[in-house]
């Protein structure tokens, strides 16, 4: 049931944020400045929405999933 929902949640998100993307690089009068700042924050959050949920349906699925090593840094005193 949580890959289904992590798996909605990323096709929804790419799709709106993809959306908004292409329909103001495809229309011309749509590049207002306010617009060209929507662009980017759909641009990122796609990105976000496309890298990174799926990692992090990893973590939540298999708690002990780890891309990086982590240090073992130890205390000195």
């Amino acid at each position: 049931m949580l890959i289904v929902l992590f798996s909605a949640l990323i096709a929804f998100g790419a799709a709106g944020n993809g959306l908004v993307c292409y329909v103001v690089v495809a229309n011309a009068h749509m590049r207002t400045p306010r617009n060209l700042l929507i662009l980017n924050l759909a641009s990122s959050d796609l990105i976000l929405c496309l890298f990174t949920q799926p990692f992090n349906l990893m973590k939540v699925k298999y708690p002990l999933f780890s891309i990086t090593k982590k240090a073992n840094v130890t205390q000195m005193s």
